[in-house]
């Protein structure tokens, strides 16, 4: 029974890293050209993406 969740949960924290090491994962920012990439805190974004992330996994993983 707990097994989705357990997958879910892995998948947000595994996805959370990605984002972070790799930002072209981000919706969107990989179809920008580069002036619009210089416009964007990327260092900021991802860090706060991996944040939102793994907090979800973390969350789902306790709910479960």
């Amino acid at each position: 029974m707990m097994t989705p969740q357990i997958i879910l949960s892995s998948i947000l924290i595994i996805s959370g890293y990605l984002v972070k090491k790799h930002p072209n994962l981000i919706a969107g920012y990989n179809t920008m050209s580069e002036s619009e990439k210089e416009k964007v805190d990327i260092t900021n974004l991802s860090s706060f993406l991996k944040r939102i992330l793994v907090g979800l996994g973390v969350y789902f993983f306790i709910l479960s």
